[in-house]
Protein backbone atom coordinates (compact mmCIF):
# COMPACT_ATOMS: atom_id res chain seq x y z
CA UNK A 1 0.00 0.00 0.00
CA UNK A 2 1.43 3.42 -0.91
CA UNK A 3 1.20 6.65 1.02
CA UNK A 4 -2.18 7.61 -0.37
CA UNK A 5 -3.72 4.33 0.72
CA UNK A 6 -4.18 2.95 -2.88
CA UNK A 7 -3.24 -0.64 -3.67
CA UNK A 8 -0.37 -0.81 -6.20
CA UNK A 9 -0.99 -2.85 -9.36
CA UNK A 10 1.41 -5.81 -9.74
CA UNK A 11 4.25 -5.12 -12.12
CA UNK A 12 4.52 -7.09 -15.39
CA UNK A 13 6.50 -10.27 -14.79
CA UNK A 14 9.96 -10.21 -16.42
CA UNK A 15 9.41 -13.37 -18.48
CA UNK A 16 6.03 -12.09 -19.74
CA UNK A 17 7.57 -8.72 -20.57
CA UNK A 18 10.39 -10.37 -22.54
CA UNK A 19 7.89 -12.52 -24.48
CA UNK A 20 5.71 -9.50 -25.32
CA UNK A 21 8.79 -7.49 -26.33
CA UNK A 22 10.03 -10.31 -28.57
CA UNK A 23 6.61 -10.55 -30.18
CA UNK A 24 6.57 -6.80 -30.70
CA UNK A 25 10.00 -6.72 -32.35
CA UNK A 26 9.43 -9.83 -34.49
CA UNK A 27 5.98 -8.81 -35.65
CA UNK A 28 7.17 -5.26 -36.35
CA UNK A 29 10.09 -6.49 -38.45
CA UNK A 30 7.85 -8.88 -40.40
CA UNK A 31 5.27 -6.15 -40.99
CA UNK A 32 7.92 -3.70 -42.14
CA UNK A 33 9.43 -6.26 -44.55
CA UNK A 34 6.03 -7.20 -46.02
CA UNK A 35 4.60 -3.69 -46.42
CA UNK A 36 7.39 -1.14 -46.88
CA UNK A 37 9.86 -2.39 -49.57
CA UNK A 38 7.11 -3.16 -52.16
CA UNK A 39 6.11 0.51 -52.08
CA UNK A 40 9.39 1.36 -53.82
CA UNK A 41 10.11 -1.95 -55.54
CA UNK A 42 6.83 -3.72 -56.45
CA UNK A 43 7.09 -7.49 -56.32
CA UNK A 44 3.53 -8.70 -56.85
CA UNK A 45 0.21 -8.07 -58.57
CA UNK A 46 -2.02 -7.36 -55.57
CA UNK A 47 -3.07 -4.10 -53.93
CA UNK A 48 -2.36 -1.93 -56.92
CA UNK A 49 0.41 -4.08 -58.35
CA UNK A 50 2.83 -3.94 -55.40
CA UNK A 51 2.40 -6.99 -53.18
CA UNK A 52 2.64 -10.74 -53.43
CA UNK A 53 0.05 -13.03 -51.90
CA UNK A 54 2.52 -14.03 -49.17
CA UNK A 55 3.12 -10.37 -48.32
CA UNK A 56 -0.59 -9.91 -47.61
CA UNK A 57 -1.01 -13.19 -45.75
CA UNK A 58 2.03 -12.58 -43.50
CA UNK A 59 1.78 -8.79 -43.37
CA UNK A 60 -1.79 -8.53 -42.03
CA UNK A 61 -1.24 -10.87 -39.01
CA UNK A 62 2.15 -9.24 -38.40
CA UNK A 63 0.65 -5.75 -38.17
CA UNK A 64 -2.14 -6.93 -35.86
CA UNK A 65 0.34 -8.83 -33.66
CA UNK A 66 2.59 -5.77 -33.45
CA UNK A 67 -0.30 -3.55 -32.39
CA UNK A 68 -1.48 -6.01 -29.76
CA UNK A 69 2.06 -6.41 -28.35
CA UNK A 70 2.59 -2.65 -28.14
CA UNK A 71 -0.77 -2.17 -26.42
CA UNK A 72 0.04 -4.99 -24.00
CA UNK A 73 3.41 -3.49 -23.05
CA UNK A 74 1.91 -0.04 -22.49
CA UNK A 75 -1.00 -1.26 -20.35
CA UNK A 76 -0.70 0.01 -16.77
CA UNK A 77 -3.05 -2.40 -15.03
CA UNK A 78 -3.31 -6.17 -14.89
CA UNK A 79 -6.97 -6.02 -15.90
CA UNK A 80 -6.12 -3.98 -18.97
CA UNK A 81 -3.36 -6.44 -19.93
CA UNK A 82 -5.79 -9.36 -19.60
CA UNK A 83 -8.30 -7.60 -21.85
CA UNK A 84 -5.65 -6.94 -24.49
CA UNK A 85 -4.44 -10.55 -24.29
CA UNK A 86 -7.98 -11.83 -24.78
CA UNK A 87 -8.43 -9.49 -27.74
CA UNK A 88 -5.19 -10.74 -29.28
CA UNK A 89 -6.26 -14.35 -28.79
CA UNK A 90 -9.65 -13.61 -30.40
CA UNK A 91 -7.98 -11.97 -33.41
CA UNK A 92 -5.61 -14.92 -33.79
CA UNK A 93 -8.49 -17.41 -33.61
CA UNK A 94 -10.49 -15.40 -36.15
CA UNK A 95 -7.60 -15.21 -38.63
CA UNK A 96 -6.77 -18.87 -38.15
CA UNK A 97 -10.39 -19.91 -38.67
CA UNK A 98 -10.71 -17.66 -41.73
CA UNK A 99 -7.57 -19.01 -43.41
CA UNK A 100 -8.44 -22.61 -42.53
CA UNK A 101 -11.95 -22.29 -43.94
CA UNK A 102 -10.61 -20.54 -47.05
CA UNK A 103 -8.04 -23.29 -47.63
CA UNK A 104 -10.68 -25.97 -47.02
CA UNK A 105 -13.02 -24.43 -49.59
CA UNK A 106 -10.22 -24.20 -52.13
CA UNK A 107 -8.61 -27.59 -51.59
CA UNK A 108 -11.30 -29.92 -50.27
CA UNK A 109 -14.85 -28.83 -51.09
CA UNK A 110 -16.66 -29.14 -54.37
CA UNK A 111 -13.89 -30.56 -56.51
CA UNK A 112 -15.20 -31.63 -59.90
CA UNK A 113 -13.51 -32.68 -63.13
CA UNK A 114 -14.83 -30.01 -65.50
CA UNK A 115 -14.95 -27.11 -63.08
CA UNK A 116 -11.33 -27.77 -62.14
CA UNK A 117 -10.15 -28.44 -65.71
CA UNK A 118 -11.82 -25.50 -67.47
CA UNK A 119 -12.27 -23.08 -64.55
CA UNK A 120 -16.01 -22.81 -65.22
CA UNK A 121 -18.19 -20.26 -63.44
CA UNK A 122 -20.72 -21.97 -61.21
CA UNK A 123 -23.14 -19.07 -61.68
CA UNK A 124 -23.78 -20.09 -65.29
CA UNK A 125 -22.73 -23.76 -65.40
CA UNK A 126 -23.90 -26.94 -63.74
CA UNK A 127 -22.70 -30.52 -63.82
CA UNK A 128 -24.30 -33.04 -66.14
CA UNK A 129 -23.74 -36.81 -65.84
CA UNK A 130 -23.68 -37.30 -69.63
CA UNK A 131 -22.24 -34.08 -71.02
CA UNK A 132 -20.00 -33.33 -68.07
CA UNK A 133 -21.36 -29.80 -67.78
CA UNK A 134 -23.97 -27.55 -69.34
CA UNK A 135 -25.54 -24.16 -68.87
CA UNK A 136 -27.88 -23.41 -66.02
CA UNK A 137 -31.46 -23.11 -67.29
CA UNK A 138 -33.50 -19.91 -67.29
CA UNK A 139 -30.65 -17.58 -66.42
CA UNK A 140 -29.95 -14.05 -67.64
CA UNK A 141 -26.44 -12.65 -67.21
CA UNK A 142 -25.10 -9.37 -68.57
CA UNK A 143 -21.62 -9.79 -70.03
CA UNK A 144 -19.50 -6.67 -70.58
CA UNK A 145 -16.21 -6.85 -72.43
CA UNK A 146 -13.84 -4.00 -73.22
CA UNK A 147 -11.92 -4.56 -76.43
CA UNK A 148 -9.71 -2.52 -78.71
CA UNK A 149 -10.99 -2.07 -82.21
CA UNK A 150 -8.95 -1.27 -85.28
CA UNK A 151 -6.54 1.66 -85.14
CA UNK A 152 -6.51 1.43 -81.34
CA UNK A 153 -10.07 2.69 -80.82
CA UNK A 154 -11.51 1.25 -77.56
CA UNK A 155 -15.07 0.02 -77.40
CA UNK A 156 -17.31 -1.92 -75.06
CA UNK A 157 -19.28 -4.97 -76.10
CA UNK A 158 -22.26 -5.73 -73.88
CA UNK A 159 -24.35 -8.83 -74.39
CA UNK A 160 -27.22 -10.37 -72.46
CA UNK A 161 -26.79 -14.11 -72.13
CA UNK A 162 -30.16 -15.69 -71.46
CA UNK A 163 -30.64 -19.42 -71.33
CA UNK A 164 -33.72 -21.45 -72.11
CA UNK A 165 -35.17 -24.25 -70.03
CA UNK A 166 -32.45 -26.61 -71.27
CA UNK A 167 -29.57 -24.30 -70.44
CA UNK A 168 -28.66 -23.06 -73.95
CA UNK A 169 -28.50 -19.51 -75.27
CA UNK A 170 -32.01 -19.10 -76.63
CA UNK A 171 -35.13 -17.18 -75.75
CA UNK A 172 -37.73 -19.25 -73.88
CA UNK A 173 -40.37 -21.22 -75.68
CA UNK A 174 -38.61 -21.90 -79.00
CA UNK A 175 -40.56 -24.23 -81.30
CA UNK A 176 -38.49 -25.32 -84.26
CA UNK A 177 -38.89 -26.75 -87.72
CA UNK A 178 -35.88 -24.92 -89.04
CA UNK A 179 -32.14 -25.03 -88.21
CA UNK A 180 -30.32 -26.44 -85.19
CA UNK A 181 -26.81 -25.08 -84.57
CA UNK A 182 -24.19 -27.14 -82.73
CA UNK A 183 -20.69 -26.06 -81.71
CA UNK A 184 -18.45 -24.63 -79.03
CA UNK A 185 -17.72 -21.07 -77.92
CA UNK A 186 -17.69 -19.82 -81.53
CA UNK A 187 -21.39 -20.75 -81.79
CA UNK A 188 -22.23 -19.90 -78.18
CA UNK A 189 -20.69 -16.44 -78.85
CA UNK A 190 -20.94 -15.24 -75.26
CA UNK A 191 -19.29 -11.86 -76.02
CA UNK A 192 -21.53 -10.94 -78.95
CA UNK A 193 -25.09 -9.59 -78.62
CA UNK A 194 -27.46 -12.44 -79.38
CA UNK A 195 -29.10 -10.75 -82.35
CA UNK A 196 -25.67 -10.29 -84.01
CA UNK A 197 -24.52 -13.93 -83.82
CA UNK A 198 -24.48 -15.94 -87.01
CA UNK A 199 -27.16 -18.22 -85.53
CA UNK A 200 -29.66 -15.38 -85.36
CA UNK A 201 -28.47 -13.69 -88.57
CA UNK A 202 -28.99 -16.89 -90.56
CA UNK A 203 -32.51 -17.19 -89.17
CA UNK A 204 -33.32 -13.57 -89.94
CA UNK A 205 -32.10 -13.79 -93.54
CA UNK A 206 -33.59 -17.20 -94.37
CA UNK A 207 -36.85 -16.73 -92.52
CA UNK A 208 -36.29 -20.07 -90.78
CA UNK A 209 -36.44 -20.42 -86.99
CA UNK A 210 -33.04 -21.21 -85.45
CA UNK A 211 -31.94 -22.63 -82.12
CA UNK A 212 -28.44 -22.27 -80.65
CA UNK A 213 -27.21 -25.49 -78.97
CA UNK A 214 -23.55 -24.46 -78.90
CA UNK A 215 -21.76 -24.08 -75.58
CA UNK A 216 -18.36 -22.89 -74.52
CA UNK A 217 -15.84 -25.70 -73.94
CA UNK A 218 -17.74 -28.44 -75.78
CA UNK A 219 -15.90 -30.95 -77.95
CA UNK A 220 -17.13 -33.20 -80.78
CA UNK A 221 -18.51 -35.99 -78.56
CA UNK A 222 -20.48 -33.53 -76.44
CA UNK A 223 -21.85 -31.87 -79.56
CA UNK A 224 -22.96 -35.26 -80.87
CA UNK A 225 -24.73 -35.95 -77.56
CA UNK A 226 -26.39 -32.54 -77.72
CA UNK A 227 -27.63 -33.38 -81.23
CA UNK A 228 -29.23 -36.62 -80.04
CA UNK A 229 -30.49 -35.37 -76.70
CA UNK A 230 -31.67 -31.84 -77.54
CA UNK A 231 -31.37 -31.23 -81.27
CA UNK A 232 -33.33 -34.07 -82.83
CA UNK A 233 -36.47 -33.44 -80.74
CA UNK A 234 -36.77 -30.10 -82.56
CA UNK A 235 -37.27 -32.04 -85.82
CA UNK A 236 -35.07 -29.59 -87.77
CA UNK A 237 -34.72 -29.37 -91.53
CA UNK A 238 -31.00 -28.55 -91.19
CA UNK A 239 -28.29 -29.12 -88.60
CA UNK A 240 -25.29 -26.77 -88.77
CA UNK A 241 -22.34 -28.22 -86.85
CA UNK A 242 -19.40 -25.87 -86.17
CA UNK A 243 -15.89 -27.18 -85.42
CA UNK A 244 -12.76 -25.23 -84.44
CA UNK A 245 -9.26 -26.05 -85.60
CA UNK A 246 -7.60 -24.66 -82.49
CA UNK A 247 -8.71 -26.95 -79.66
CA UNK A 248 -11.40 -29.42 -80.77
CA UNK A 249 -8.97 -32.34 -80.81
CA UNK A 250 -7.77 -31.52 -77.29
CA UNK A 251 -11.40 -31.20 -76.16
CA UNK A 252 -12.19 -34.59 -77.72
CA UNK A 253 -9.28 -36.22 -75.93
CA UNK A 254 -10.22 -34.56 -72.62
CA UNK A 255 -13.83 -35.77 -72.82
CA UNK A 256 -12.69 -39.32 -73.62
CA UNK A 257 -10.41 -39.21 -70.60
CA UNK A 258 -13.29 -38.03 -68.40
CA UNK A 259 -15.48 -40.90 -69.63
CA UNK A 260 -12.73 -43.32 -68.62
CA UNK A 261 -12.08 -41.69 -65.25
CA UNK A 262 -14.44 -38.93 -63.99
CA UNK A 263 -12.34 -38.16 -60.92
CA UNK A 264 -11.04 -34.58 -60.70
CA UNK A 265 -7.62 -34.19 -62.35
CA UNK A 266 -4.56 -34.09 -60.15
CA UNK A 267 -3.51 -30.47 -59.70
CA UNK A 268 -0.83 -28.89 -57.49
CA UNK A 269 -2.31 -27.62 -54.21
CA UNK A 270 -0.88 -24.16 -54.88
CA UNK A 271 -2.66 -23.92 -58.23
CA UNK A 272 -5.92 -25.13 -56.71
CA UNK A 273 -5.71 -22.61 -53.89
CA UNK A 274 -4.91 -19.61 -56.09
CA UNK A 275 -7.69 -20.43 -58.57
CA UNK A 276 -10.42 -21.42 -56.10
CA UNK A 277 -9.81 -19.44 -52.90
CA UNK A 278 -12.52 -16.86 -52.03
CA UNK A 279 -9.88 -14.65 -50.40
CA UNK A 280 -7.69 -14.73 -53.50
CA UNK A 281 -10.70 -13.90 -55.68
CA UNK A 282 -11.34 -10.89 -53.45
CA UNK A 283 -7.70 -9.80 -53.70
CA UNK A 284 -7.77 -10.24 -57.46
CA UNK A 285 -10.01 -7.18 -57.61
CA UNK A 286 -7.11 -5.08 -56.33
CA UNK A 287 -4.89 -5.91 -59.30
CA UNK A 288 -4.29 -3.07 -61.76
CA UNK A 289 -5.22 -3.56 -65.43
CA UNK A 290 -2.63 -5.78 -67.02
CA UNK A 291 -0.41 -4.27 -69.67
CA UNK A 292 0.03 -6.91 -72.31
CA UNK A 293 3.55 -7.17 -73.74
CA UNK A 294 4.09 -6.51 -77.41
CA UNK A 295 3.26 -9.84 -79.09
CA UNK A 296 5.38 -9.04 -82.14
CA UNK A 297 2.37 -9.32 -84.47
CA UNK A 298 0.70 -6.49 -86.38
CA UNK A 299 -2.51 -6.35 -88.39
CA UNK A 300 -2.34 -4.12 -91.45
CA UNK A 301 -5.36 -2.01 -92.48
CA UNK A 302 -6.14 -0.96 -96.06
CA UNK A 303 -5.25 2.67 -95.26
CA UNK A 304 -1.78 1.66 -94.05
CA UNK A 305 -2.38 1.89 -90.29
CA UNK A 306 -1.55 -1.04 -88.05
CA UNK A 307 -2.38 -2.42 -84.63
CA UNK A 308 -0.82 -5.08 -82.44
CA UNK A 309 -2.58 -8.39 -82.00
CA UNK A 310 -1.87 -11.23 -79.60
CA UNK A 311 -2.90 -14.24 -81.66
CA UNK A 312 -3.59 -17.52 -79.90
CA UNK A 313 -3.46 -21.09 -81.23
CA UNK A 314 -0.46 -21.98 -83.40
CA UNK A 315 -1.17 -23.50 -86.81
CA UNK A 316 0.12 -27.06 -86.95
CA UNK A 317 0.12 -28.34 -90.50
CA UNK A 318 0.27 -31.88 -89.11
CA UNK A 319 -2.31 -31.51 -86.32
CA UNK A 320 -4.15 -34.80 -87.10
CA UNK A 321 -0.82 -36.61 -86.76
CA UNK A 322 -0.03 -34.77 -83.52
CA UNK A 323 -3.45 -35.60 -82.04
CA UNK A 324 -4.38 -38.99 -83.51
CA UNK A 325 -6.82 -39.90 -80.73
CA UNK A 326 -8.65 -36.59 -80.91
CA UNK A 327 -8.77 -36.70 -84.72
CA UNK A 328 -10.18 -40.24 -84.77
CA UNK A 329 -12.84 -39.29 -82.21
CA UNK A 330 -13.77 -36.15 -84.13
CA UNK A 331 -14.20 -37.95 -87.44
CA UNK A 332 -16.14 -40.75 -85.75
CA UNK A 333 -18.45 -38.23 -84.08
CA UNK A 334 -19.06 -36.45 -87.38
CA UNK A 335 -19.84 -39.72 -89.11
CA UNK A 336 -22.27 -40.76 -86.38
CA UNK A 337 -23.97 -37.36 -86.55
CA UNK A 338 -24.29 -37.57 -90.33
CA UNK A 339 -25.86 -41.04 -90.02
CA UNK A 340 -28.36 -39.75 -87.44
CA UNK A 341 -29.36 -36.84 -89.64
CA UNK A 342 -29.57 -38.89 -92.84
CA UNK A 343 -31.78 -41.50 -91.16
CA UNK A 344 -34.27 -38.76 -90.28
CA UNK A 345 -34.15 -36.84 -93.55
CA UNK A 346 -32.20 -33.95 -91.98
CA UNK A 347 -29.45 -32.23 -93.96
CA UNK A 348 -26.16 -31.69 -92.12
CA UNK A 349 -23.79 -28.79 -92.79
CA UNK A 350 -20.36 -28.82 -91.13
CA UNK A 351 -18.69 -25.43 -90.64
CA UNK A 352 -14.94 -25.43 -89.92
CA UNK A 353 -13.38 -22.38 -88.23
CA UNK A 354 -9.60 -21.94 -88.71
CA UNK A 355 -7.15 -20.69 -86.10
CA UNK A 356 -6.81 -16.87 -86.12
CA UNK A 357 -3.34 -16.75 -87.67
CA UNK A 358 -4.74 -18.48 -90.77
CA UNK A 359 -7.92 -16.41 -90.96
CA UNK A 360 -5.87 -13.20 -90.83
CA UNK A 361 -3.00 -14.41 -93.02
CA UNK A 362 -3.35 -11.66 -95.70
CA UNK A 363 -3.00 -8.82 -93.16
CA UNK A 364 -0.60 -10.30 -90.58
CA UNK A 365 2.93 -8.96 -90.25
CA UNK A 366 5.46 -10.50 -87.88
CA UNK A 367 7.79 -8.01 -86.21
CA UNK A 368 9.32 -10.69 -84.01
CA UNK A 369 10.80 -13.90 -85.51
CA UNK A 370 9.97 -15.72 -82.27
CA UNK A 371 6.28 -14.88 -82.72
CA UNK A 372 6.35 -16.28 -86.24
CA UNK A 373 8.00 -19.50 -85.05
CA UNK A 374 5.41 -19.83 -82.27
CA UNK A 375 2.37 -19.28 -84.45
CA UNK A 376 3.63 -20.89 -87.66
CA UNK A 377 6.04 -23.62 -86.57
CA UNK A 378 5.90 -25.13 -90.07
CA UNK A 379 6.33 -21.71 -91.69
CA UNK A 380 3.14 -22.00 -93.74
CA UNK A 381 -0.56 -21.19 -93.43
CA UNK A 382 -2.04 -24.02 -95.51
CA UNK A 383 -1.30 -27.72 -95.88
CA UNK A 384 -3.13 -30.78 -97.25
CA UNK A 385 -2.42 -32.57 -93.97
CA UNK A 386 -4.11 -30.14 -91.56
CA UNK A 387 -7.29 -30.35 -89.50
CA UNK A 388 -9.54 -28.41 -91.86
CA UNK A 389 -8.54 -30.57 -94.82
CA UNK A 390 -9.10 -33.79 -92.86
CA UNK A 391 -12.61 -32.71 -91.80
CA UNK A 392 -13.50 -31.45 -95.28
CA UNK A 393 -12.29 -34.66 -96.89
CA UNK A 394 -14.33 -36.84 -94.54
CA UNK A 395 -17.47 -34.76 -95.11
CA UNK A 396 -17.14 -34.93 -98.87
CA UNK A 397 -16.68 -38.68 -98.76
CA UNK A 398 -19.84 -38.94 -96.72
CA UNK A 399 -21.74 -36.64 -99.04
CA UNK A 400 -22.19 -34.14 -96.20
CA UNK A 401 -22.24 -30.42 -96.94
CA UNK A 402 -19.18 -28.64 -95.55
CA UNK A 403 -17.81 -25.10 -95.58
CA UNK A 404 -14.31 -24.10 -94.51
CA UNK A 405 -14.37 -20.50 -93.28
CA UNK A 406 -10.66 -19.98 -93.96
CA UNK A 407 -11.09 -18.41 -97.41
CA UNK A 408 -14.18 -16.27 -96.59
CA UNK A 409 -12.51 -14.87 -93.46
CA UNK A 410 -9.31 -14.12 -95.35
CA UNK A 411 -11.16 -12.30 -98.09
CA UNK A 412 -13.03 -10.14 -95.59
CA UNK A 413 -9.87 -9.44 -93.56
CA UNK A 414 -8.35 -7.65 -96.56
CA UNK A 415 -11.14 -5.08 -96.29
CA UNK A 416 -11.59 -5.17 -92.51
CA UNK A 417 -9.10 -6.98 -90.24
CA UNK A 418 -11.51 -6.63 -87.30
CA UNK A 419 -13.18 -9.97 -87.97
CA UNK A 420 -11.96 -11.50 -84.71
CA UNK A 421 -12.14 -10.29 -81.12
CA UNK A 422 -8.76 -9.01 -79.86
CA UNK A 423 -6.83 -11.25 -77.44
CA UNK A 424 -8.84 -14.46 -77.81
CA UNK A 425 -9.60 -14.90 -81.51
CA UNK A 426 -13.34 -15.54 -81.35
CA UNK A 427 -15.51 -14.15 -84.12
CA UNK A 428 -16.23 -10.45 -83.83
CA UNK A 429 -19.46 -8.96 -85.18
CA UNK A 430 -17.92 -8.74 -88.65
CA UNK A 431 -16.74 -12.35 -88.39
CA UNK A 432 -20.28 -13.47 -87.61
CA UNK A 433 -21.44 -11.72 -90.77
CA UNK A 434 -18.84 -13.65 -92.76
CA UNK A 435 -20.00 -16.93 -91.25
CA UNK A 436 -23.61 -15.99 -91.99
CA UNK A 437 -22.88 -15.37 -95.68
CA UNK A 438 -20.97 -18.65 -96.02
CA UNK A 439 -23.67 -20.71 -94.27
CA UNK A 440 -26.51 -19.20 -96.32
CA UNK A 441 -24.67 -19.82 -99.59
CA UNK A 442 -24.23 -23.47 -98.63
CA UNK A 443 -27.80 -23.90 -97.43
CA UNK A 444 -29.08 -22.59 -100.76
CA UNK A 445 -27.18 -25.17 -102.79
CA UNK A 446 -29.02 -28.25 -104.09
CA UNK A 447 -28.91 -31.21 -101.76
CA UNK A 448 -25.75 -33.26 -102.10
CA UNK A 449 -26.07 -36.77 -103.43
CA UNK A 450 -24.52 -39.16 -100.89
CA UNK A 451 -21.54 -40.97 -102.27
CA UNK A 452 -20.94 -44.65 -101.79
CA UNK A 453 -19.15 -45.43 -98.55
CA UNK A 454 -17.61 -48.75 -97.72
CA UNK A 455 -18.40 -50.02 -94.25
CA UNK A 456 -14.73 -50.27 -93.26
CA UNK A 457 -14.25 -46.60 -94.26
CA UNK A 458 -16.55 -45.41 -91.47
CA UNK A 459 -15.14 -45.58 -87.93
CA UNK A 460 -17.52 -46.67 -85.17
CA UNK A 461 -19.17 -43.86 -83.20
CA UNK A 462 -17.42 -42.89 -79.97
CA UNK A 463 -18.47 -44.76 -76.86
CA UNK A 464 -20.69 -42.51 -74.78
CA UNK A 465 -23.56 -42.96 -72.36
CA UNK A 466 -26.75 -41.27 -73.46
Amino acid sequence: MNGSGAVAEPRLRPDTARLALALCVGAGAAAAYCWLPPLWRPRGAYLGGHYRLVDVYVGVPAVLSFLVAVAFLQARTAMRRRQIARLGLAVALFLGTLLTADAGIALLLGREYWFDSLQLFEAVHRTDPVLGFRGRPSREVVNTRRVVEGRGVPRVLQSINRTDGQGFRNPPGVRLRGIVFLGDSYTHAVDIPEEQTFVRLVGRRTGLPTVNLGWIGYGPQQELIVLERFGLPYAPRWVVWQLFEGNDLVDARRFARWKRDPRPPAMPPGFLYVTRSPLVRLLNRTQPPRVRPDPGVRLRYPNGTQRTEDLLHPYYADLPEREPEGMAITLASLTAGWELCRSRGIRLLVVVVPVPVRALAPVVEFRDPAARRRLLPHNRTDAPTDFCTAVTTRCRRLGCAVVDLTSPLRERSRENPDILLPTDGHLDVEGHRVATDAVIRKLSEPASVPVGIREDDIPPPPNSSR
